[in-house]
């Protein structure tokens, strides 16, 4: 039986209506604009679009009809499927009159629908994204990214440094250091993929990376500065590649002391290589035709570490929150002068942290604590066996707040810290000190991102800012987008800028790209919108659909579409 549904409702809920017939499935007419020019063969066509049309259908009365419902039925505008293609539908207008008179007269007529050229999925679902953190952890992480997007958590930890080699003994001291601050760097080499950048330094490593050939976009016939902290070659490469050309030295000086070359190649640059004998370092390529000083390549954070009253600090260990700037003191290194220490017989000594230490497991070799001048035993050893230069945390038979030392040479408190008194133990706290600092924006770089820490490895918590729409029509969509976010919101589609969107004083806005028409609820805002929402279009199959700055949720709707 054949039927139709309009905004929801079925025709065979109208009782004593019959569809007869329904339209046969067509493909809509494009528009075109011809010009003829004189002393030229033919014409030149030039593609418009595809035009609206008209699907008519046969319609009959049965027994029980009530022809007010028939009426009120055909009365609308929407959207309409038919039968014979259940998994589309198209936008309607009815703009003709229908004969109700000869429908009543001989129970048949014709109804003449207005659709758009396009249809769309029965029962697509939207695609929804709300933000979700990832947080990747390592000596260096590394993530793809799309540029601009904020980092939510960037956590830097901070461990001691112990100079030298072997035990630590009163004899062989090692001594420990800690942090004034933290340095941490991001860069996006390698990329995932090549791009054109306009700010100074495109190349992606700051020191000799002999051998490796790194992605460069340049233009043919662009001209170019090569430089470094020393003369070496340089060799350059096309999309395959394949080597263009090279120099074997940058022969120039500049004002600060660098060595470089201006390079230009008829043919477009996809890779550069810097080569040669010696600490190549400070790479720099950039556009134009005279060197300017040295910029690394990517965003370096410096991070000092300061008290609550804003004096320096130095941390001997926990972590950093660039993002936030909380600062969370893990640990701490008194000098042996700066401990409370007491003496027990036979070489014994009893020190007392200044903060309460961390209680500690009993597996051997745990490094929970690190001295200078001691080697550290770990378990549960008793303070009666312990040998000399030994010292250990949480001995089965003292109180778990101290450390315990065995040092046979000294006698006294006075001999052993006029010995060794600028020495350090290095302890876990039981409560780590928290402090604030100043919190620091950080955002990612277009493809991949690289960050990492001098102070020991890093957590990055990367917020997911894309949803992924599929669509399975046979020709690019228009689709309808809304968002949710605040200040300066940027879309994204399949890695290229679409949109700029100003949220600073709406909370939400839908984009209808057909409409070319942007609203806040019913209100227009188009005056809110940078760009061209034509660029809002997906190619058939997976599209992504990419944002920046601060988008709390998004949704998109009629991202497949047939013809």
């Amino acid at each position: 039986m054949n039927t139709i549904t309009l905004n929801g409702v079925s025709s065979s809920t109208i009782q004593g209506l019959l569809i007869q017939e329904l339209p046969p499935i067509s493909k809509p007419k494009i528009r075109t604009q011809t010009e003829d020019i004189d002393g030229r063969d033919g014409d030149i066509v030039t593609r418009l679009g595809y035009s609206a049309y008209d699907k008519e259908i046969k319609i009959g009365l049965t027994y029980g009809y009530d022809v007010d419902d028939v009426i009120a039925y055909f009365d609308s505008q929407g959207i309409v499927i038919f039968s014979n293609e259940p998994d589309k539908y198209y936008n309607y207008q009815i703009n003709d009159q229908i004969d109700f008179e000869r429908l009543i007269r001989f129970k048949q007529a014709k109804v003449k629908f207005h659709v758009q050229p396009f249809k769309y999925k029965v029962g697509e679902e939207p695609v929804t994204y709300t933000p979700e953190t990832e947080t990747v952890s390592g000596s260096i992480v590394t993530f793809d990214g799309t540029a601009g997007t904020s980092i939510k958590s960037l956590v830097a930890q901070i461990e001691p440094k112990q100079e030298g080699s072997g035990d630590p003994s009163p004899t062989n001291v090692r001594p420990i250091s800690g942090w004034s601050g933290v340095n941490v760097s991001q860069t996006p080499y390698p990329q995932t993929e090549k791009h054109t950048i306009t700010g100074k330094n495109l190349y992606n490593a700051p020191n000799n990376t002999n051998g490796t050939i790194i992605p460069c976009h340049i233009d043919a016939n662009q001209s170019f500065v090569a430089s470094a902290n020393i003369s070496c070659g340089i060799r350059y490469y096309n999309v395959n590649k394949t080597q263009i050309d090279f120099w074997s030295s940058l022969p120039n000086t500049s004002e600060d002391g660098r060595k470089y070359r201006v390079i230009s190649s008829s043919t477009a640059i996809e890779y550069v290589e810097f080569y040669g004998s010696g600490s190549i370092k400070d790479l720099m390529v950039e556009l134009g035709s005279a060197p300017s000083p040295y910029e690394p390549y990517g965003e370096g954070y410096n991070i000092p570490f300061k008290d609550s009253e804003g004096n320096p600090i130095t941390v001997y260990g926990g972590e950093i929150d660039v993002v936030s700037g909380k600062l969370t003191i893990g640990r701490e290194a008194p000098t042996l002068n700066e401990m409370n220490i007491s003496h027990l017989d036979s070489g014994y000594f009893i020190c007392y942290p200044l903060h309460a230490l961390k209680r500690y497991g009993t597996n051997a070799g745990q490094p929970d604590a690190i001295s200078s001048c001691f080697y550290r035993r770990a378990g549960s050893a008793l303070i009666d066996n312990l040998q000399d230069n030994i010292f250990t945390v949480a001995s089965a038979n003292i109180d778990e707040s101290v450390m315990a030392i065995r040092a046979n040479n000294y006698s006294s408190v006075a001999d052993l810290k006029s010995a060794l008194g600028t020495n350090r133990i290095c302890y876990e706290l039981a409560t780590p000190i928290e402090i604030t600092l100043t919190p620091t924006e950080v955002n990612t770089l277009l493809g991949t991102n690289n960050i990492w820490a001098d102070s020991g490895e890093v957590s990055v918590g990367i917020v997911k800012a894309d949803l992924t729409a599929v669509n399975e029509g046979n020709i690019f969509a228009k689709p309808t987008l809304y968002l949710e976010g605040s200040g300066t919101v940027g879309v994204l589609v399949n890695g290229e800028e679409a949109l700029s969107i100003d949220m600073s004083e709406i909370p939400h806005i839908t984009i209808d790209v057909p409409e070319m028409n942007a609203y806040y609820d019913t209100e227009l805002a188009n005056r809110k919108v940078t760009g061209d929402p034509d660029d809002l279009f997906l190619d058939v199959g997976t599209d992504t659909i990419s944002f920046t700055g601060n988008v709390t949720k998004a949704e998109l709707t009629e991202y497949s579409r047939w013809i």
